[in-house]
């Protein structure tokens, strides 16, 4: 199987855009709604700590503080994505590729072997997939030489009949040729008409 199947390559990160897209617009939404939850704890945290300023000097406050981590969010969230993207890419890459490989089968197109990368998951399913193929392939082989049926036998073929061997006599033997029928043996009857003929 390793010398039908080339070494598994995978260069796109973003394989199935409906699954992996949606576990990163997840994870943008998860991670801009933690950075607005801390960031409204550290701000009533502030105006709460000091009550002899107003709302819109803490506001300034805050906003300065924002200059120093506010960047490392930015920063940080490309990350995030990019190794998310990553890791689905580890099983969304392998379903794919099963998806294409059973719907080649399906429409009765040529399906090769599938070998996943060894990072990736689900590499017993490449196994399966495999085992089920080959069954496959050999009943519709064997489905197709049923439908073509029996080989016919040649036209020169020819058939023995013979009598049990306590029986035999020279004339017991009959050759039946293809498209020719055997000649029938005289009756009784006619065999006595043939003696008196002879006699006469």
């Amino acid at each position: 199987m390793d010398k039908d199947c080339p070494k598994p390559t995978r260069l796109r990160l973003l394989i199935d855009r409906e699954v992996q897209g949606a576990l990163l617009i997840r994870t943008v939404l998860y991670s801009l709604s933690g950075t607005l939850y801390m960031g409204c704890v550290l701000f009533f945290s502030q105006a709460l700590s000091s009550s002899q300023q107003s709302w819109w000097q803490h506001l300034a406050a805050f906003s300065l503080d924002m200059l120093y981590w506010g960047p490392g969010l930015v920063v940080l969230l490309p990350l995030l994505a990019h190794d998310l993207l990553r890791v689905s890419n580890r099983f969304a890459g392998p379903i794919y590729r099963l998806r294409t490989e059973m719907q080649r089968l399906v429409d009765g197109r040529e399906a090769g072997h599938v070998k996943f990368r060894d990072s990736d998951y689900c590499n017993d399913l490449a196994t399966l997939y495999n085992q089920l193929r080959e069954e496959l392939l050999e009943h519709r082989a064997e489905a197709l030489k049923r439908s073509e049926g029996p080989t016919p036998l040649p036209e020169s073929t020819e058939l023995f009949q013979a009598k049990p061997p306590a029986e035999l006599e020279e004339d017991d033997w009959e050759v039946v040729t293809s498209g020719e029928a055997p000649p029938a043996k005289p009756t009784e009857d006619v065999r006595k008409a043939q003696l008196q003929e002879e006699v006469a």
